[in-house]
């Protein structure tokens, strides 16, 4: 990149405005999971003093619009958001303006925001509680990664979710404990009946407890299955 800037500098003309445009991670940007990493020669950032001397540089690569150093060194950003990483940041065109009569003064810089069809965002909270808040969000049909903070196991957990949220992508279990103790690994199944293990297995899935009423019913159902497999 060095080399490439000196090559640069030994053509440009004298009193006139100078603007760069450049493909490269320049060293104190933010980075994102969209970018793929950027390195030639083993050199994955460059400082941002290279680029001294010119009115205006615009940078590509980094999804974020941000400066890189200095106010006249910037990335313009992505126009849409291509990972929920990306889901906090605000999409822009930048319009520069270079007054070619007036090389002491610098360059005016313009954001404006660009608001796509679908935007891309996080959604955070126990399923039950994102299901029914899906009636008030008037954008259900963005493109969604659920963070669930359930601590239980859930029965399809995407598909209830699409019944309300179309186009969610992912899912995230910020609440799952893998490692959690609530007595189902540590039952002994020759000594527990199969009425206390399947209330031990709801309570796992849906954080609550059987009512006397499913207990009931399940209790017939095996009644069923029992007096089936002895007439067999």
């Amino acid at each position: 990149m060095q080399a490439l800037v000196a090559r640069v500098r030994g053509q440009m003309p004298a009193n006139a405005r100078h603007l760069l445009v450049a493909h490269a991670f320049v060293a104190g940007a933010l980075t994102s999971d969209s970018e793929r990493p950027l390195t030639v020669g083993g050199t994955g950032q460059v400082p941002a003093a290279l680029f001294d001397g010119f009115d205006y540089v615009a940078l590509g690569h980094l999804h974020r619009p941000q400066t890189a150093g200095a106010p006249g060194i910037r990335y313009a950003g992505s126009l849409l958001k291509y990972s929920f990483e990306e889901a906090g940041h605000a999409k822009s065109v930048t319009i520069v303006e270079i007054d070619p009569s007036r090389p002491k003064v610098a360059p005016t810089v313009q954001e404006v925001a660009l608001t796509p069809r679908r935007d891309v965002r996080v959604i955070e909270g126990d399923l039950r509680e994102v299901i029914k808040g899906a009636a008030a969000d008037t954008a259900r049909d963005d493109y969604v990664c659920a963070r669930l903070l359930d601590r239980g196991a859930l029965l399809d957990p995407i598909g209830q979710l699409r019944e309300v949220y179309p186009n969610v992508l992912a899912i995230e279990r910020g609440g799952l404990d893998l490692a959690d103790d609530r007595g189902l690994i540590a039952v002994d199944p020759r000594s527990t009946s199969e009425s206390e293990h399947f209330a031990a297995f709801f309570s796992y899935c849906t954080d609550d407890d059987l009512s006397a009423p499913e207990r009931a019913a399940f209790a017939a159902v095996v009644d069923d299955l029992e007096r089936a497999e002895r007439r067999s």
